[in-house]
């Protein structure tokens, strides 16, 4: 699936969503990834999401990291109860902070084996 100059897959491997981007990153498809992620995750009810980013170019300004997070904590405010791990670059822990500032349990990794042990840990 193509947002906006991002390529984006999908996969439901038993209790998890998988998510992976490539191409390069702004703030819309950014958030439109986040969104579908957590919309696709409550419609197939799985509450592990992992979203790896590792190949994705560019970088998204502190401002729209954090805007990001908001957004996340947002949802989990609305009632969502996920475990989100992001596999990427370290700029983005900005978003990751704010979005566990706001309480969703979210975690920023640098290698997918690592968020995958993470998600497997129960909460």
């Amino acid at each position: 699936m193509n947002i906006d100059g991002l390529q984006v897959e999908f996969e439901l491997r038993e209790d998890r969503l998988l998510v992976t981007a490539s191409g390069t990153v702004s703030y819309q498809p950014a958030y439109s990834l986040l969104e579908q992620a957590l919309d696709t995750a409550k419609r197939e009810h799985v509450s592990l999401i992992l979203v790896d980013t590792l190949v994705v170019k560019g970088t998204l300004t502190t401002e729209d990291r954090y805007d990001l997070g908001l957004a996340l904590a947002a949802y989990v405010a609305l009632g969502a109860r996920v475990k989100m791990a992001f596999v990427g670059k370290p700029t983005a822990g900005t978003g990751v902070m704010i979005a566990q500032n706001g309480g969703a349990i979210i975690e920023m990794f640098s290698t997918r084996e690592d968020a995958m042990n993470w998600l497997d840990t129960r909460r």
